[in-house]
């Protein structure tokens, strides 16, 4: 969520006053004052101010309210039993709890610090009335009040990733998309204009991947000793990516090689959260490898400090031609890494993009990276990438300078085929599959009364099966055999005991469980089923007709 750090600005609750000062960027000029004739709603830790009037352009209902009440508290609870201790109230109306004022804002929804000055300090959370606002817009404004009372980090950055984090993880990424991934070549740091033309990415909210990172690698409670640290350190210096580094090197690697291996991460689609599982980075830069033996084009990709930029690498010429052979090649790549960033060990990394495949470090020395790999100058192969990192933390090192060299070496003798990227990831909801033999679904095609000939005794029955199975038969007590049944309709064919026929012809002496045929179905490996009863009847064979002399 885009948080406003307010120039002058002035919330009016009633006759109430807060006043919030100026400290850094992104500012609104000011917010509309709140509205007289306000009504309350009061929870266990929260004060939600809102307009009844439903002539108010500041109108929203009793019930949007109540959501709103309880999605706040919601979030609440989950970061008390993540161990975050409980912020400090904001007081404004109602002391001991945190207030929500609601109205018709221009700006996104945000957490507000009752003191921008201060390393620790209440907040208030305000909130546009329109429908937009939800469970993920709650607990985002809900952890930042968490956050103040820790510690306020003058890098806004680091605060709005780990609330978006936190939101995305209160509401278990069920909401995550590839929108939210955000622009990929940003710095980590980015927050303001410059960083978006949408408040998502001017707040810094794409930072949540790195945090989700780092809480996969080392866990959740990671991202509360970010806060601990800063807390304990105070501010204005140092900045925010020191006590990142601090926290990796009590976990026993550097913050280079942690940017290294989340570049590594992004490229490959791998964080774990399944709503974005697989999905790559948008390509800066593309480069066309060609289709016959040569260099390839000299490209050079401008990387600025903590940030990557990822190059796609095509299986053709820039004008495709999907006519003719293609062929298998090798594609050799030198990467010189810029000399002002060579101190913080930046690795390139290439990926293939096809199923199987893994990222690839280059192998660096001294300022060039190479990597020699299979290719093919299939025009349909799947785009292969290259992972250009920056892992500075040093502001003033920008548009670092990579430049990328290589040769294509086509083998004309060898046609190949493209190779195409791995299967996408299925993120919908997960079903437990059977954890014994599935006994498949059974239709007996006929009537109830199974005729039978006493000239053959032949039993014929049509049987549909959903799948492969068995047919266990029986009349009375005698075992008539177990028939394979296959996916599909079965022509089932036995004989009848010439006991049971004569049970069955001498009706004065036969047992009545004699004629009944017993079908039992089985699964492949023998689970019983459904059974299906049928009733047997003697028919005497059709006397044959006599030719004329």
């Amino acid at each position: 969520m885009f948080r406003a750090r307010l120039s002058a600005a002035v919330v009016v609750l009633g006759a109430l006053t807060v006043l919030a000062l100026t400290v850094t960027v992104p500012r609104a000029s000011a917010i509309e004052p709140f509205p007289t004739g306000a009504k309350t709603m009061l929870t266990a830790h929260f004060a939600i101010h809102y307009v009844t009037d439903p002539t108010s352009a500041d109108y929203i209902s009793q019930q949007h309210v109540t959501d709103i009440a309880g999605w706040a508290e919601r979030a609440y609870a989950l970061y008390t039993s993540w161990g975050y201790p409980a912020p400090p109230p904001s007081n404004l109306s109602s002391p001991g709890r945190d207030d929500i004022l609601i109205l018709n804002r221009l700006y996104d929804d945000n957490a507000v610090p009752t003191d921008p000055l201060a390393n620790t300090t209440s907040g208030t959370i305000l909130l546009t009335n329109g429908s937009t606002v939800g469970f993920h817009e709650l607990a985002h404004s809900v952890f930042s009040l968490f956050q103040f009372g820790i510690w306020q980090p003058t890098d806004l950055w680091l605060e709005q990733a780990a609330a978006e984090w936190a939101a995305f993880r209160a509401e278990n990424f069920t909401t995550a998309v590839k929108a939210d991934l955000g622009a990929s070549d940003n710095t980590g740091d980015c927050v303001g204009g410059d960083c978006g033309t949408v408040p998502y990415d001017e707040a810094g909210d794409p930072g949540w991947t790195f945090m989700e990172y780092l809480s996969e690698r080392y866990g959740p409670d990671t991202i509360r000793q970010l806060f601990n640290d800063g807390a304990t350190l105070g501010q204005p210096s140092p900045a925010a990516t020191q006590y990142v580094s601090d926290v990796l090197a009590a976990k026993g690697t550097t913050f280079n090689q942690f940017f290294n291996d989340y570049t590594v991460t992004r490229l490959t689609g791998g964080l774990a959260v399944d709503a974005i599982k697989g999905v790559l980075p948008v390509a800066q830069v593309s480069v066309s490898a060609g289709s016959v033996t040569g260099p390839i084009p000299t490209t050079h990709v401008a990387v600025s400090h903590f940030a990557a930029r990822y190059v796609a690498l095509q299986h053709r010429d820039a004008i495709v031609n999907d006519t003719g052979t293609c062929y298998a090649a090798t594609l050799a790549l030198n990467v010189t890494i810029p000399a002002g960033i060579a101190g913080v060990n930046p690795v390139p990394y290439y990926y293939a993009n096809t199923t199987g495949a893994a990222a690839q470090a280059l192998s660096v020395s001294g300022g060039n990276a190479t990597i020699t790999v299979p290719w093919n100058t299939c025009a349909a192969s799947s785009d292969a990438y290259l992972a250009l990192p920056n892992p500075s933390t040093d502001v003033a090192a920008n548009g670092e300078d990579y430049v990328i060299n290589g040769t294509l070496t086509v083998d004309t003798s060898t046609p190949s085929a493209a190779t195409l990227p791995p299967d996408p990831v299925y993120t919908g909801p997960t079903v437990a599959a059977p954890t014994t033999d599935v006994v498949p679904s059974i239709l007996v095609y006929g009537a109830q009364i199974v005729r039978v000939s006493t000239a053959d005794r032949l039993v014929r029955l049509i049987v549909f099966s959903s799948g492969d199975g068995q047919l266990q038969a029986s009349a009375g007590t005698v075992n008539l055999g177990t028939y394979q049944l296959r996916a599909g309709n079965n022509d089932v064919r036995f004989k009848l005991p010439q006991s049971i026929v004569n049970q069955l012809r001498k009706p004065a002496g036969r047992s009545v469980s004699a004629s009944v045929l017993t079908l039992k179905f089985l699964s492949p490996g023998g689970v019983a089923g459904p059974t299906v009863s049928r009733k047997l009847a003697l028919v005497k064979p059709t006397p044959a007709k006599k030719k004329k002399d």
